[in-house]
C-alpha cells in the first residue's frame, strides 16, 4: 500500500508479539485470501485518489462543514467507483 502510517512503538510491539498468524486472520475476516487480495487493491485505488486526505481536521469543522465534507467525500468515491466500472476495472 502506498499510504505509510506511523505507529505507535508500544502499539507496535503489541503486535509483533501476538500468538496468532495475522495474515491467517485477516483471510478468515475477509472471507479468503483472494478477498483480502481484492480489499487491499480497492484500499489502494483510494488511497491513491486522495478521498481520505483532509484539508482541515474534523475537530475543527462544525456539524454543517462535517455533513458537507462527507457528502463531497461520497460523491468523490462514486464517481472513482464509476470511472472504473466505465474502464471496467474490477473492485
Amino acid at each position: 500500500m502506498s499510504v505509510s502510517v506511523k505507529v505507535n512503538p508500544d502499539l507496535q510491539k503489541e503486535r509483533d508479539n501476538c500468538t496468532f498468524n495475522v495474515i491467517e486472520l485477516t483471510n478468515v475476516i475477509d472471507g479468503g485470501p483472494q478477498k483480502t487480495e481484492e480489499r487491499k487493491k480497492r484500499e489502494e485505488m483510494v488511497f491513491n485518489e486522495g478521498i481520505h486526505i483532509d484539508e482541515v481536521p474534523s475537530d475543527y469543522l462544525s456539524h454543517k462543514e462535517k455533513y458537507e465534507l462527507a457528502v463531497k467525500k461520497a460523491c468523490m468515491l462514486f464517481k472513482m467507483m464509476r470511472r472504473l466500472q466505465e474502464e471496467e476495472v474490477d473492485f
